[in-house]
């Protein structure tokens, strides 16, 4: 399926209209099923949509592990066909709700932080050089959003390279793919960083942390709530980073002061 889509708009610039053809991010209804009980209608770029429906049950905590999923069915309409081993009451999973503030009207899970299971066996620090080396890679990588600038972009990382990079007019739903890759590929998520364009909310940090990452970083900006969990969970949070510079919200003394290399 295509995610993106040619079409026909107006455009002023200095001081004349002209009619042209622009490329647009397309925006999709992704549906999503468990043991044939629709579950959600997730609004998404149409791209990597197992990744994304395996991330979002296990965000929700519907899931476990990708071991409790029987089998996955991606219909022709890209629809998402879920079928776990054991019976699930998606009424109780769902009855205890906050909603969200990303796009869509969203809603997930209400969790109390002290139930996560946070375990630092990640290196201690993280130096200045590796966190340039991240933004750079992601405006590289972003092709979406240079073409469209429709879309969020996040990557993971460990202590040496980018594992994986998603995109999606979601910012939620980039971390849920990543989880959701990481799940079925059996990928260790608590010796690794996260490096996303999107604002850090709670339910941002609550994604990852939930998934056992413990460095999260943004281009963009992080809220108070945000700030509180990483706080309490002494989770490293690190937001606005954009060439040399950025805010430490959380775990100031996790990044290291070492010259960052300039371009040749």
């Amino acid at each position: 399926m295509n995610v993106i889509q040619n079409m026909q708009i107006c455009k002023f610039k200095v001081d004349k209209f002209e009619d042209v053809v622009d490329e647009l991010i397309v925006e999709f209804p992704f549906e999503i099923y468990v043991n044939d009980e629709k579950l959600i209608t997730l609004m998404c770029t149409p791209s990597n949509l197992e990744y994304l429906a395996v991330g979002y049950l296990f965000s929700e905590g519907i899931i476990k592990n990708y071991k409790d999923i029987e089998e996955i069915v991606i219909n022709k309409n890209n629809n998402a066909f879920i079928y776990t081993h054991n019976k699930i009451d998606l009424t109780c999973k769902h009855s205890n709700r906050t909603k969200t503030s990303g796009c869509g009207n969203g809603t997930m899970a209400n969790q109390e932080f002290d139930e996560l299971k946070i375990s630092h066996n990640f290196f201690s620090n993280i130096s200045l050089e590796k966190i340039a080396e991240m933004e750079n890679s992601l405006m590289e990588m972003s092709g979406l959003f240079n073409r469209t600038g429709g879309v969020h972009n996040s990557s993971l990382w460990d202590s040496e390279k980018m594992i994986m990079f998603h995109e999606d007019i979601g910012r939620h739903n980039t971390i849920d793919k990543i989880v959701g890759e990481s799940l079925i590929k059996n990928i260790d998520l608590s010796n690794k960083i996260i490096f996303t364009s999107g604002r850090i909310s709670s339910e941002m940090l609550i994604k990852s942390v939930k998934a056992g990452i413990t460095i999260v970083i943004s281009r963009s900006a992080v809220t108070s709530k945000a700030k509180e969990i990483a706080d309490k969970l002494e989770i490293t949070l690190i937001g606005f980073s954009r060439k040399n510079r950025f805010n430490i919200y959380s775990d100031k003394y996790s990044v290291v002061d070492m010259k960052i290399k300039k371009d040749v």
